[in-house]
């Protein structure tokens, strides 16, 4: 029976977000895949994204990054936990070989912390790597740069390099640096629509407009009470969100957030793989608040911009009136055609040959 072991970094929910279609491929191809997730993530929010049974290892196996809030990342704090973590690389190492020994499996697939794929090389494990970025390239390209952390960096690169395959979906940061990698196309899911559902069980008028705001795992928001009040719109929020407003409504139970997406008019974010390619797989209009000095960034917002309506504001700009005139913007445009999700296809046409 196949078996596949997953690493997943632990930096919000994003990057088993990424991943979870392509896992949940593999288990169409092969039917009976033993399925071993690695990272510090809540057994629900896994359940949402993998289809079938899997064995959690609920533990860490990278840094991610140190977040203030969900648009800015604590680069001070973050090169720390870095230069701690390598400082320990030996231990950590160690202990990552004893679970690749224990699960056994025929494949380690990345999203995308590197001390596994060092783990699987060491093991002779076939190892692949798949996310739009590298931690390589967020610590080298980021605004503290010149922080002595080249040894950490020195080993992060030479991981990345040495797996058998690295899987760029698109929109992905270059990765110039890495000769071992393959473009794929985005990475998605379309949702189903359940619009009619929702203006019921939240009994607004059958014309009403539906607005989602989502800014993903990492906990805060931007400043919901900047939001206009414009009328025949409704905001479905996270219950986070403490502003006593009448055109604000908790996320509805029960409606997978994909479903969600499929069956709003336009969502506020920020700039996030996974709700950038989803809603252009959906057609949703985008309104983006800008991740500062995030150097992903740059990548999904030019992809995007080409495929769907799409404003991005800075936080200077987060109030009522630019925001009243973008939104307003965003629901006028017309609705695009979903951009094909065909990066599914792609990678399991290049990890079906470790399992055969």
């Amino acid at each position: 029976m196949s078996r596949l072991f997953v690493a997943v970094s632990a930096h919000g929910y994003g990057h088993l977000s990424q991943i979870a279609p392509v896992i949940n491929g593999l288990r169409r191809d092969l039917p009976g895949l033993q399925v071993v997730i690695q990272g510090d993530l809540p057994t629900e929010f896994i359940r949402s994204r993998i289809d079938g049974p899997f064995e959690l290892l609920a533990e860490a196996c990278d840094v991610g990054m140190v977040m203030e809030n969900p648009l800015t990342a604590n680069w001070q704090a973050t090169h720390e936990a870095y230069r701690l973590f390598h400082q320990d690389s030996a231990a950590r190492l160690k202990r990552q070989r004893a679970l690749l020994e224990s699960a056994a499996p025929d494949l380690l697939l990345a999203d995308v912390p590197w001390l596994p794929l060092v783990a699987a090389k060491d093991l002779g494990i076939p190892a692949v790597g798949l996310c739009s970025l590298t931690w390589f390239d967020i610590l080298h390209e980021g605004p503290m740069s010149t922080l002595p952390l080249e040894d950490c960096l020195r080993d992060i690169k030479q991981a990345y390099q040495q797996v058998d395959l690295f899987l760029r979906p698109a929109p992905s940061m270059p990765m110039a640096w890495l000769p071992n990698s393959h473009p794929i196309g985005p990475l998605a899911i379309r949702g189903k629509p359940h619009r009619e559902e929702i203006i019921a069980r939240l009994g607004l008028p059958s014309e009403s407009r539906i607005g989602l705001l989502q800014f993903g795992g990492v906990s805060g928001t931007v400043a919901a009470d900047a939001l206009p009040r414009l009328d025949g719109l409704v905001w479905l929020v996270p219950e986070i969100i403490e502003a006593e407003r009448c055109d604000f409504f908790i996320v509805p139970e029960g409606i997978a957030f994909i479903d969600l997406m499929a069956s709003c008019d336009l969502m506020i974010t920020k700039p996030g793989y996974n709700s950038f390619t989803e809603a252009a797989a959906n057609g949703l209009p985008l309104l983006s608040a800008a991740r500062n000095e995030w150097p992903e960034s740059r990548w999904l917002v030019e992809w995007v911009a080409e495929r769907i309506p799409f404003r991005q504001l800075t936080q200077a700009e987060w109030r009522t009136e630019p925001l009243k005139s973008a939104i307003e913007s965003m629901l006028e445009a017309p609705r695009p055609e979903p951009t094909p999700a065909t990066g599914v296809e792609d990678s399991l046409a290049l990890l079906r040959p470790w399992f055969s």
